[in-house]
């Protein structure tokens, strides 16, 4: 008997990370998620007002080298083989996403991801929460330099730093 190629399951490619959001992206609409891909990320949406989440695939050189789904700020989600695990992840992320905190923190990963030559970071004081983007390691002593930038969200930080480039 001739073996074909989609006889052999061996023999079928590998799918890439682009190839994995996009069944990613199935798996989340079938669960009734608002899931596109736009510049590469995922974005999935509970609904029409609902804050957002922004996921990638990436190879992870720690794990043999297997591709890694990611939240957009690079911060890793869990293996590409396990979709259903990152769908229950992002379940509760976006079931937290009302609490402003969470808010900024996934806010936060987005802007650490758009400028990775900067350091993102936050301090809390008796004025509330604030966001600060540095070249170099934060500490205390360096946070009010010159070239530091600072603002009251991860918003208005990557709206500074876009307009620093």
């Amino acid at each position: 008997m001739v073996t074909t190629r989609s006889d052999d399951p061996a023999k079928l490619p590998e799918p890439d990370g682009p190839a994995l959001l996009a069944s990613l992206a199935v798996a989340f609409r079938g669960q009734g998620f608002t899931a596109e891909i736009k510049s590469g990320l995922l974005r999935v949406v509970d609904g029409p007002d609902s804050r957002g989440v922004r996921l990638d695939c990436r190879r992870r050189a720690g794990d043999w080298d297997r591709w890694w789904f990611t939240w957009a700020g690079g911060i890793w989600l869990c293996e590409a083989d396990k979709p259903f695990e990152a769908i229950t992840t992002v379940k509760g992320a976006l079931r937290r996403a009302g609490d402003p905190r969470t808010c900024e923190e996934l806010a936060a990963a987005e802007v650490r991801a758009e400028f990775p030559d900067w350091t993102i970071t936050d301090t809390e004081t008796e004025g509330g929460r604030r966001w600060w983007a540095s070249r170099g390691a934060p500490t205390s002593t360096i946070l009010n330099r010159g070239s530091d930038l600072s603002a009251s969200s991860p918003e208005g930080l990557r709206s500074k730093l876009r307009a620093h480039r």
